[in-house]
């Protein structure tokens, strides 16, 4: 750390513009460390209505390679995604078959809702889980079995009902 020089209780120049330079680079770094994850999210969004998909409606099957390029992509990876957006369509249900899945639900900060497939609470059993958008106050449905609601805030999903476990994570 550099000292800060003083003269007559104000910095020299070169003190000022060395303060002014840390203080440009903190936030450079606060708002890539902040934005991040969004930027992450919307090109991968703009990628896959690029290559076709419509919000709430279809979702492409990617095998990414080395020459995809994403953020947060592994190469090897095969991925299957989508766009939902709640605030059009309301609450949504994602029915996952039964099988050797693996699967989640982000938000647009990528910030995880809740697992999908083999690391999800129904495992290779497949299921349901119900996402509801940000301040839904409309009716819940009754919870059929295998089905997780989640509202897509990190910390707010849960399963309600008799015959399913209790969750609130």
């Amino acid at each position: 750390m550099e000292q800060v020089e003083f003269r007559g209780g104000y910095p020299v120049a070169e003190s000022a513009a060395a303060s002014y330079d840390r203080s440009d680079l903190r936030r450079a770094v606060e708002a890539y460390r902040f934005f991040y994850p969004v930027v992450s999210m919307e090109g991968i969004l703009r990628g896959t209505r690029a290559a076709g998909a419509v919000d709430n409606e279809s979702a492409p099957l990617v095998v990414a390679r080395p020459h995809h390029v994403g953020f947060t992509l592994n190469s090897d990876t095969p991925y299957l995604g989508g766009g939902l957006d709640l605030r059009e369509s309301g609450p949504l249900v994602i029915e996952l078959p039964a099988g050797p899945l693996v699967g989640l639900v982000d938000d647009h900060y990528h910030r995880w809702l809740v697992d999908l497939g083999l690391p999800g609470r129904n495992g290779p059993d497949g299921g349901k889980v119900l996402l509801l958008p940000p301040g839904y106050e409309g009716e819940v449905p009754a919870c059929p079995r295998g089905t997780r609601w989640c509202a897509p805030t990190p910390g707010r999903c849960w399963s309600r009902c008799g015959h399913c476990r209790s969750v609130a994570t």
